[in-house]
C-alpha cells in the first residue's frame, strides 16, 4: 500500500520509487503515519508531515520502547497507563482535527498502522477476563461454528473449500486440563487485542463525523500477517 508496488519491486524498505505519501503531498496534502513503521530511514524523510509511532518491528504494547518517536524526536512519554492501540487511536483523532491541519484548506492523508494483533500478546486484564473460558470448547469446535455462521451469513457458500487443518496443531481432546486453559488464555488475550482495536476504529469513525469529515473520506481497513492498518483519506480537494 505504501508504495503501490510488489515488494520485490518496491524494494526492502521501499528503495526503489517514492511513497503515497510523498506522492500525495505534490497534490497538496497533509499527510501523517502513527504506529509502526518498520522500513529503512523514517518516515518524516518519506513523505509524512507527521508520524508518532516506533520505527522497527514489535515491542511491549505496555512499556513501549527506545525507538519512539514523535516526529524525530524521542517520545519517552510511557505513563502508567499507556496502551499503545489506544495511545495511536488518541493520536489519530487529534492528527484529523481541523484545527491541527497547519492548512486547512488542505485535505489529508493519515495512515494508522495498528501493532494489534502482532505479538507479544498483550492487553489489558479487564479486557482479557471478558473472554476467558469462550474458547474452552477447543479450536476444532470453535472454527466448525465459524465456517456455519459465514455460511448463514453469506460470506462463503455451503461446500465451499477450506484450508487444511494445521498439521501442527494437536486435537483439543489430547490436552490436558492445564494446557486447554493456557490455549484459552492465549485466545481470550489476542481477542481482547482485537476488540481494543475495534473500538479504537469506532473512537476514529465518530471523531470524524463529529468534525463532519466522514461523507468525504475514503476509507480502507488491511491486514497483513501481524498488524493491521486503518489509512484515510479525506477527499475535500479532489
Amino acid at each position: 500500500m505504501l508504495s503501490g508496488k510488489w515488494w520485490p519491486k518496491a524494494g526492502l524498505g521501499i528503495t526503489n520509487g517514492p511513497t503515497v505519501a510523498e506522492q500525495l503531498k505534490k497534490q497538496g496534502y497533509h499527510t501523517g503515519i502513527i504506529g509502526k513503521w518498520h522500513l529503512q530511514g523514517e518516515p518524516n524523510k518519506r513523505g509524512f508531515d507527521y508520524f508518532f509511532g516506533f520505527l522497527g518491528g514489535f515491542y511491549n504494547y505496555f512499556n513501549g520502547s527506545d525507538d519512539y518517536r514523535i516526529n524525530q524526536k524521542p517520545f519517552t512519554g510511557f505513563s502508567r497507563n499507556f496502551y499503545s492501540t489506544d495511545a495511536f487511536t488518541d493520536s489519530a483523532i487529534k492528527f484529523i482535527k481541523p484545527d491541527k491541519n497547519p492548512d486547512k484548506e488542505k485535505p489529508f492523508f493519515l495512515y494508522l498502522n495498528y501493532r494489534a494483533p502482532h505479538n507479544p500478546l498483550q492487553a489489558p486484564k479487564g479486557d482479557i477476563m471478558k473472554y476467558r473460558r469462550t474458547y474452552l470448547k477447543g479450536w476444532q469446535a470453535i472454527r466448525e461454528a465459524r465456517i456455519k455462521k459465514q455460511i448463514a451469513l453469506g460470506i462463503i457458500k455451503e461446500g465451499a473449500p477450506l484450508a487444511q487443518y494445521p498439521k501442527n496443531l494437536p486435537d483439543w481432546e489430547s490436552l490436558s486440563p492445564e494446557q486447554r486453559d493456557l490455549q484459552d488464555l492465549r485466545m481470550s488475550v489476542y481477542a481482547a487485542m482485537v476488540e481494543r482495536m475495534d473500538r479504537g476504529i469506532g473512537r476514529l469513525m465518530k471523531a470524524l463525523e463529529a468534525n463532519g469529515q466522514k461523507d468525504n473520506t475514503f476509507i480502507l481497513f488491511l491486514s497483513d500477517n501481524g498488524n493491521d492498518s486503518f489509512s484515510v483519506l479525506d477527499q475535500a480537494m479532489l
